[in-house]
């Protein structure tokens, strides 16, 4: 699926809008194909491209899903400058596809890796050759780079992140290493491995602002989630936190995705407070999370990390 949304992306204008339609051809059940449908929305929304509000507007973008003798062959086809774009990537057969019941149940493991008592939006985990860990966590107006991911006492740089405009209270931001990590108006780029290497500055675009890789849960429309990135068996799994409000104590469900919603996976995993935001790694099925815990005041960052059982 990333393969798919990055060529669309390659093409199409920083957060412009797209209408998204799946034809499906192959032998996929249509839960399967909404379910991919899904997971491609929601890879361009983490690219931050946006659902248009009317089918009509935005980048009108067709896939077909269709078949081969070794797999699937997904096939996207948009316009942009008036000149037709073709993508085609090769899938292979999705296990528990089809009329294959297999079921997939999960297991959530979650790690305390760092708290402190200002606002914390995302955070990542740097590891050098010797194998210790550089922590860099994301606040409103700073980039801080910790020396030490084990200690509050730990030396740290910080890179400062201008504002053109007065922030939201409840203002989002994201750090991608192999892109642009951005916080409202502003965006950082540069070499992420010191802190030297970073440059934030205000964005042109002053309606953007960071969006994540979602698939819908029924009943959760409001919570937070991220789609992870292996899935079990080739199905998509999604994490979602409860419907609470921000005064409230919070969870994690884990669903392995069939179509529109998959069976609740597992048992969920609770948090002292709400969970803020939910973070996809780029690599296993492992998110970034940022509860704020509502007996210390604390936000809190942890590590989610999902295991597929059958």
């Amino acid at each position: 699926m990333r393969a798919l949304a990055e060529k669309i992306a390659a093409t199409l204008p920083a957060h412009s809008t797209f209408s998204l339609d799946v034809k499906n051809i192959s032998s996929l059940t249509t839960s399967d194909a909404t379910g991919i449908r899904q997971a491609l929305r929601s890879e361009l929304n983490r690219r931050g491209f946006r659902p248009a509000s009317m089918p009509s507007a935005g980048t009108k973008i067709e896939v077909t899903l269709s078949e081969r003798v070794a797999g699937y062959a997904w096939v996207a086809r948009w316009r942009e400058k008036d000149d037709e774009q073709v993508a085609i990537v090769a899938a292979s057969k999705i296990l528990g596809a089809g009329n294959d019941k297999t079921q997939h149940s999960l297991s959530l493991e979650s790690k305390l890796v760092w708290q402190q008592p200002a606002k914390l939006l995302d955070f990542v985990l740097l590891a050098d050759a010797n194998d210790s860990h550089t922590l860099v966590t994301l606040e409103p107006d700073r980039l801080i780079f910790h020396s030490s991911a084990d200690s509050p006492q730990s030396s740290s740089t910080a890179v400062a992140i201008p504002h053109r405009k007065p922030l939201a209270r409840d203002v989002r931001g994201t750090i991608n290493l192999g892109g642009r990590t951005q916080v409202a108006d502003s965006q950082c780029t540069g070499d992420f491995e010191k802190a030297g290497g970073i440059i934030c500055t205000p964005s042109n675009d002053m309606g953007s602002s960071p969006t994540e890789q979602r698939i819908r849960i029924p009943g959760h429309e409001d919570s937070e989630s991220a789609l992870l990135t292996e899935g079990c068996g080739g199905r998509p799994i999604t994490l979602e936190s409860g419907t609470g409000d921000w005064t409230q104590t919070d969870s994690i469900q884990g669903y392995v995705m069939s179509g529109a919603q998959g069976p609740a996976s597992g048992t969920p995993i609770e948090f002292e407070g709400p969970v803020l935001a939910i973070h996809s790694e780029e690599k296993g099925n492992v998110a970034r999370v940022i509860v704020r815990n509502l007996k210390t005041n604390n936000y809190e960052a942890y590590i989610v990390t999902a295991a597929c059982d059958h």
